[in-house]
């Protein structure tokens, strides 16, 4: 047998194996898989390990911009919908106050994850604060408006009360709930204790916060900071 007809065996001969695998041993009826499009880590231990599936990530849109975050709209195996959300800071006892006055959406989990802290949250039917356009503000009743503020206000006394500031105030951090009728805070990256914390860099550069900081002459996670972001959120909006 010459050398070129030995190739030709050597080349025919895996081809012809690739081709019965493809014909008669894959499967190509299995479910497509998206899972790969999402971060791996896709469970969680509380009493017994829970599985979770990932729909989709969640983008912040304001009447301005979108912002992409991570942050993600999940499936538990029991058909719990949650929140999925990757941070590398977060006060999980500021958020655990607030939850259980019924003015924060419930925690599920908190773990550290590979240099970020993994949280999981129940998925509330909201809207943000942020998102609504003056016409869907003048539509929502003064009795509505009030109830929002007063929600957002009890949060941040609750707050208040262990000597805990939020620190991070202003309407992307607003949820308006049960069809406009109440509001809840998300977000507690940046709690701090009263005159402890600071405030991030790119934190004090915005709108929201650079009066409130310059008044107070110093970056320290203060009260009237807060106070002065409720004023300035209910004439804005």
């Amino acid at each position: 047998m010459s050398s070129n007809c030995i190739e030709l065996h050597a080349y025919l001969k895996p081809c012809n194996q690739l081709k019965t695998f493809y014909e008669t041993t894959l499967d190509l009826t299995l479910p497509k898989n998206d899972q790969h499009f999402f971060p791996y880590i896709n469970t969680y231990m509380d009493c017994m390990v829970n599985n979770f599936t990932y729909i989709a990530p969640l983008i912040i849109i304001t009447n301005d911009f979108k912002k992409l975050l991570l942050l993600w709209k999940a499936q538990a195996a029991d058909g719990c919908k949650l929140v999925v959300k990757f941070t590398q800071r977060y006060d999980h006892n500021a958020h655990i106050l607030c939850a259980e006055a019924g003015l924060a959406p419930q925690l599920l989990y908190v773990d550290a994850q590979h240099g970020f802290i993994m949280i999981l949250m129940e998925y509330v039917h909201r809207h943000l604060l942020s998102s609504y356009s003056p016409a869907e503000i003048q539509g929502l009743s003064l009795d509505s408006c009030h109830r929002i503020l007063a929600d957002i206000t009890a949060a941040i006394n609750v707050l208040h009360q262990t000597n805990t500031v939020f620190g991070n105030l202003h309407p992307l951090n607003i949820l308006v709930v049960d069809n406009g009728t109440h509001g809840m805070l998300v977000d507690f990256e940046w709690c701090s204790l009263h005159k402890e914390g600071r405030y991030n860099l790119i934190i004090i550069s915005s709108l929201y916060l650079l009066v409130s900081v310059f008044r107070c002459t110093q970056n320290f996670v203060i009260y009237f900071s807060e106070i002065f972001l409720l004023l300035y959120i209910v004439v804005i909006h």
